[in-house]
C-alpha cells in the first residue's frame, strides 16, 4: 500500500475515534440539583428482603438524617412489603392515594387499609 493511501487511512480511522468518543461523552444533566426543598420523605415498596433487618427504609433515614442533622426531623420514611412478593403484587397507585399509606397521627386513632398480609411500617418523625 503506498504511504499516501496507508496516511489516509490512520488518519480516517483517528477521525471515526475521536469523534465516535466525542458521541460517547457524558453530557451536562439537564437537573443538577433539587433545590432547597428536595424530598425528604420516602416510600420502599418491595418484599421481605426491605423487611428484615431494621427494614431498608431505617437505615436510608439514618443516613439522611446523619448528613443533614439540622433538618433530622424533617426526614420522614415508610415501608410496604408483602413477604415473598413480586412488585406485581403491590397496588401501588393505591399507595399514593390521600390518607394511605403512612398516614399516622400520634393523637388521633387511624385505620390501616392494608390487609393482614402486608407489612406496613413507619418510622416516626
Amino acid at each position: 500500500m503506498p504511504k499516501f493511501l496507508r496516511a489516509l487511512v490512520i488518519v480516517a480511522a483517528l477521525g471515526w475515534i475521536v469523534a465516535g468518543s466525542a458521541a460517547l461523552a457524558q453530557t451536562k444533566p439537564l437537573v443538577a440539583t433539587l433545590g432547597p426543598d428536595f424530598p425528604k420523605t420516602e416510600i420502599f415498596i418491595g418484599n421481605s428482603f426491605f423487611y428484615y433487618n431494621n427494614s431498608m427504609h431505617s437505615h436510608v433515614l439514618a443516613m439522611q438524617r446523619a448528613a443533614d442533622p439540622d433538618r433530622k426531623q424533617d426526614y420522614r420514611g415508610t415501608s410496604v412489603t408483602i413477604s415473598g412478593s413480586g412488585i406485581d403484587w403491590h397496588d401501588v397507585e393505591s399507595y399514593f392515594r390521600p390518607k394511605a399509606i403512612g398516614n399516622y397521627s400520634s393523637t388521633r386513632k387511624t385505620t390501616s387499609s392494608s390487609t393482614s398480609s402486608t407489612n406496613c411500617s413507619t418510622w416516626p418523625s
